[in-house]
């Protein structure tokens, strides 16, 4: 009985030294591969979550600014017509049409087959003979 707490102590110990070597081994290796830094310049590459929303924000951004353009040029053309007092001719002009709406895309195609399958068809499963381990 105390033979086998003494191994198993020592299989402990030695797999702790194991351990220690191994992540020296690593250490030393990595010092000497000038690639294998994680971080080089000093300036880690952002979340890719955190990437994808500064991106969704300037484009909403971008769009916030041409709707408060085209809001800033329709009150002073407002104004304009207020300010002057000197009837004009009117100018034509045609009316600017909206941009189609995009369209939804396609319904997805109900599966016929299950996941995964790519539409194959299904396997043919062959019916069971007439002799069986209990028709002997």
């Amino acid at each position: 009985m105390t033979r086998k707490i003494i191994l198993g102590i020592a299989a402990l110990i030695g797999f702790i030294i194991a351990c220690a070597g191994v992540a020296t081994m690593q250490m030393v290796m990595g010092a000497f591969i000038p690639d294998n830094k994680p971080d080089r310049d000093g300036k880690l590459e952002p979340d890719p979550q955190e990437k994808s929303k500064q991106e969704w924000e300037a484009k909403l951004k971008e769009a916030g600014q041409t709707q408060t353009a085209v809001k800033e040029e329709q009150t002073q053309q407002q104004e304009q017509p207020a300010q002057q007092t000197v009837a004009t001719p009117a100018v034509t002009e045609e009316p600017v049409t909206p941009p189609p709406a995009p369209t939804p895309p396609p319904a997805p195609r109900p599966l016929t087959t299950g996941p995964g399958n790519f539409d194959a068809p299904p396997a043919y499963y062959p019916p069971p003979g007439p002799t069986g381990p209990g028709n002997m």
